[in-house]
């Protein structure tokens, strides 16, 4: 019976944290950065080229401009990993994080900027190596999206809820240029916060706890 009590903890988690997870995004979502947190970012906007990130491929900073992108039908990739347990509203006992990014593109010509986050399951004192264990969706923006050739603000992770609290975050993007012209990002925003999992949610673990030790009295 031990067996069966321990897969049916693991369900409840799992639908304490789906719980959870729904009831946090039911709240109303705002395409602003999250009060109270700084930028997560070093060097955001590009002031010292690329100073404090990582790259792939064909990425290169425009000084005119003071973004970063590609042309010539280069493609690359950018990338830096934060440590959310420095920003004041981290929570080492917490449940859940919300996260939101936003950022601005331009497009000169035919071409794609994808971003996306992740995050380690671990938190390791040190900045993790390798891949991170979870992954968002890309999200992609493209020439036909904004054709004015002007910087235009995004929020591609309108506060989205993770069913976790990680420490360390990654963000990537993506660039894709299908002509000559230059497509570019800047301005990049990442804030966060950790939060618990609703009173509610907690009550209905409660509640299957309480099934499942009656179903163990009764077993016996």
């Amino acid at each position: 019976m031990l067996r069966e009590d321990k897969v049916m903890a693991r369900k409840a988690i799992m639908l304490l944290c789906t719980l959870g997870i729904l009831l946090l995004t039911l709240t109303p979502v705002q395409a602003d950065p999250i009060p109270g947190s700084p930028n997560e970012l070093l060097n955001p906007g590009f002031d010292d080229g690329i100073k404090d990130w990582g790259s792939d491929g064909d990425v290169k900073w425009f000084p005119d401009e003071g973004a970063v992108g590609t042309n010539r039908y280069g493609k690359g990739t950018l990338f830096q990993v934060v440590d959310d347990s420095k920003n004041p509203l981290w929570k080492d006992y917490y449940n859940c994080k919300i996260v939101d990014l936003t950022a601005s593109v331009k497009f000169g010509g035919d071409g794609k900027i994808s971003l996306r986050l992740g995050y380690w399951n671990l938190k390791p004192e040190n900045e993790p190596t390798g891949d991170p264990d979870v992954y968002t969706k890309w999200v992609t923006y493209e020439e036909e999206d904004f054709p004015d050739g002007k910087f235009h603000e995004v929020n591609p992770f309108s506060r989205i809820t993770w069913n976790w609290q990680p420490k360390w975050i990654k963000l990537e993007v993506s660039f894709d240029a299908d002509s000559d012209q230059k497509i570019e990002v800047d301005d990049l925003k990442l804030t966060a916060k950790c939060v618990p999992l609703p009173s509610s949610v907690l009550f209905l673990l409660s509640g299957l706890t309480g099934i499942g030790l009656l179903r163990r009295q009764k077993t016996h």
